[in-house]
């Protein structure tokens, strides 16, 4: 991606860029959620899904999103009021007929009715096949600090300075030095 300059790096300074730079027509592709696509609707562009390129195998991260409580809240039976709603047919619905999102209940993700063209891409329920395939964070055995250490190797790849077969053992040699006992189990898998 970055070596044919086909889509932006990714800047510490703003996590936006490449998005930014994608409704200015700036670069051919960029890696986003759904959710941030919604901002595509009033650009005027014309644009649509694929699936994350592959090497080895497919895989994709899932990402979720949450609503939560405070348990310590004086307001926790409203609050759950809220979060029953918003996790309800009517909401996930309405999330789905307006945005580009996808709804937490798989009837209405998967309920071809409300799709409209003015905010979903044709390619929209491409989710679905991902889903076969998506890993999160825990099920990668990723934990905050060690996707930092990852992020903090690929700037380098990022700006076109590094191979990233250099920095993939980089990160190998840092995980290992830091995680002997996961590197162990890694290499037994």
């Amino acid at each position: 991606m970055y070596k044919h300059q086909v889509s932006p790096i990714y800047s510490h300074s703003s996590s936006l860029l490449a998005e930014h730079l994608f409704k200015k027509e700036k670069c051919a592709m960029i890696l986003c959620t759904y959710f941030y696509m919604n901002e595509f609707r009033s650009t005027g562009l014309r644009w649509d899904i694929l699936p994350v390129p592959e090497q080895r195998r497919k895989a994709t991260l899932l990402l979720g999103g949450s609503l939560g409580i405070n348990k310590l809240s004086g307001k926790t039976k409203v609050a759950q009021s809220f979060i029953d709603f918003m996790t309800g047919l009517e909401a996930q619905t309405m999330l789905k007929r307006y945005g580009c999102t996808i709804p937490v209940l798989r009837e209405v993700a998967e309920n071809d009715d409300l799709l409209d063209p003015a905010i979903h891409p044709e390619h929209y329920n491409y989710f679905i096949d991902a889903l076969e395939h998506s890993y999160s964070l825990r099920e990668l055995g990723l934990r905050e600090r060690e996707v930092s250490l990852m992020i903090n190797e690929l700037h380098t790849l990022w700006a076109n300075m590094d191979r990233p077969e250099d920095v993939c053992r980089r990160i190998e040699e840092r995980v290992r030095a830091e995680y002997p006992a996961k590197a162990e189990s890694a290499a037994n898998d």
